[in-house]
C-alpha cells in the first residue's frame, strides 16, 4: 500500500532553541515527512537561521503581524501540499514512532487520527481504553492538544482552526470533526509537553475569574451540542484548572459555584483526586514491571 505524505506544520513564535528541538523530532520520525512548514507568528527576532541546519525540508514563511497561533496553523494548511496535516507546537516534542503508529490507524472512513501526551519527565499515563475518539469522549474529556492531530489535507480545508478562539482552540476543531464521523486513536503517550516556559497552561495562572471566563468562547460556542450537564463540567474545569497552585483559592471556586453550579464544582475536585489515584496505581505498576 502506498504511503501517504505527510505535511508538517509547526507555528512559533519567539522561542528559536525550543522550535529546534520540535523540527528535529520531526525530522526524526521513523515515518520520514513530505516538508516541515514553519509559520513564525511575527516574532520579535528572525528565527530563519535556527532552522538552516535541516536543509530544504523545512519551509520557513514569517507572518507580517502577529495574529495567533490558529492563524498561524491555518497558514500553513494553505501551504501544504501533503496529502496528510500533522500539527506540532513549538514546545512540543514528537517521540519517534508517532506519525507512524497514526498513519497506520488513520484509514478510511477516519478523517483523523488523536493520541495522547505527557510532560518531558511524567511517567506514561494509563491507557484511556477507546478503540477511538466519539462524540461522548470529547463532551467531557480533551485527549491531547494541537500536537496529537493527524488529518486529512481535505477535511483541514474544510474544518480549519478558529482564530476567534483564544484558548481551547484544539478542542474546537476535534469537536467539529468528531461530529463528522468518530476520530482515530492510538492510545498511548506519542508526544512530550516541555515546561519551565511561558505556555498557555502557565499563561494561565496568571488569569482571573474574569478573564477565564471571558476566554471560555470554544465552550460557550459548543453549548448546545455539549448540553448543560457536560458545558457544566466543562466551565468547572476552566475555572478550577491549576486550582492547587492559584492565589486566592476562593475566588476560583465561587467563580464555579456561581456559573458552573455546586454539582459540577463538587465532581471536578472528586475527579481530579480519582485521576491522580489512578495514575499513581498505573506508575507503581509501570515501574514494577
Amino acid at each position: 500500500m502506498t504511503r501517504k505524505t505527510i505535511s508538517v506544520v509547526i507555528p512559533t513564535c519567539n522561542r528559536p532553541d525550543l522550535l529546534v528541538e520540535a523540527v528535529q523530532s520531526a525530522v526524526a520520525q521513523t515515518l520520514p515527512v513530505h516538508e516541515i512548514i514553519v509559520v513564525d507568528d511575527a516574532s520579535d527576532m528572525d528565527m530563519q537561521p535556527a532552522l538552516e541546519t535541516f536543509g530544504d525540508i523545512v519551509r520557513y514563511e514569517r507572518l507580517a503581524q502577529k495574529g495567533g497561533a490558529n492563524v498561524a496553523r491555518n497558514r500553513g494548511i494553505a501551504l501544504a501540499s501533503g496529502e496528510l496535516i500533522a500539527f506540532l507546537d513549538d514546545d512540543d516534542i514528537w517521540l519517534p514512532d508517532k506519525l507512524e503508529l497514526q498513519s497506520a490507524a488513520l484509514v478510511p472512513p477516519y478523517e483523523a487520527c488523536l493520541c495522547t501526551s505527557r510532560e518531558v519527565s511524567a511517567a506514561e499515563r494509563p491507557p484511556k481504553g477507546w478503540q477511538d475518539v466519539r462524540e461522548a469522549h470529547l463532551k467531557f474529556r480533551t485527549p491531547c492538544g494541537t500536537s496529537g492531530l493527524l488529518a486529512t489535507a481535505r477535511v483541514l480545508e474544510e474544518e480549519k482552526f478558529d482564530p476567534a478562539i483564544p484558548r481551547g482552540q484544539d478542542w474546537d476543531l476535534f469537536v467539529r470533526l468528531v461530529q463528522r464521523h468518530p476520530l482515530a486513536f492510538v492510545d498511548r503517550s506519542l508526544y512530550l509537553r516541555q515546561t519551565g516556559h511561558e505556555r498557555i497552561t502557565t499563561t494561565a495562572l496568571e488569569l482571573s475569574p474574569e478573564d477565564l471566563l471571558a476566554r471560555a468562547a470554544a465552550v460557550e460556542k459548543h453549548r448546545t451540542w455539549l448540553g448543560e450537564d457536560a458545558y457544566r463540567q466543562r466551565m468547572a474545569a476552566n475555572l478550577l484548572a491549576f486550582i492547587s497552585q492559584r492565589q486566592g483559592k476562593l475566588r476560583y471556586i465561587r467563580a464555579s459555584l456561581k456559573h458552573a453550579g455546586y454539582r459540577a464544582t463538587v465532581g471536578h475536585f472528586t475527579k481530579t483526586l480519582r485521576k491522580k489515584s489512578q495514575q499513581g496505581v498505573y506508575a507503581t505498576q509501570a515501574r514494577r514491571t
